[in-house]
């Protein structure tokens, strides 16, 4: 018997979730220990802002992989949740493990902001995939 389509893109969204997911948490603890062994509030902020860049392109790159494999628009959405989720919690227990200083963590903006700008990278991403594929077969067939 043949998985359903949807069953797919959830399975694929998933595992690569889940493996992307992986990298942004590697990328975000070692931003979280550099920024305990740096003392200059400018490094901190340089620091901060490349974990950031980084954590865009591999949300980015979650979007496309996903609904390339997929062929499902809203796939990249998905494991764009999956991944932030993942990376959310990881980091909000080790931010609250280890004394970061300064204010206290919000677990909902974290959340909230990992989910907006994070899964907003994956989603548009996935779909300007999606319509750029359609849009190069559809022209193929009408020469």
């Amino acid at each position: 018997m043949r998985p359903s389509r949807a069953r797919t893109a959830f399975l694929s969204s998933l595992r690569w979730g889940l493996l992307i997911g992986g990298l942004v948490i590697i990328a975000d603890l070692a931003t979280l220990a550099m920024v305990q062994r740096s003392f200059s509030q400018d490094d901190q902020i340089a620091i901060f802002q490349t974990d950031v860049m980084a954590n865009w392109v591999l949300f980015s790159i979650l979007g496309v992989v996903v609904v390339r494999e997929t062929r499902v628009f809203y796939a990249g959405i998905l494991a764009g949740i999956f991944a932030a989720l993942v990376d959310t919690a990881v980091v909000y227990v080790a931010q609250t493990m280890a004394d970061m200083g300064g204010p206290s963590i919000n677990l909902v903006d974290v959340v909230l902001q990992s989910i907006v700008v994070n899964v907003g990278f994956a989603a548009v991403s996935g779909i300007a995939y999606y319509m750029i594929q359609r849009s190069t077969s559809s022209g193929k067939g009408s020469h």
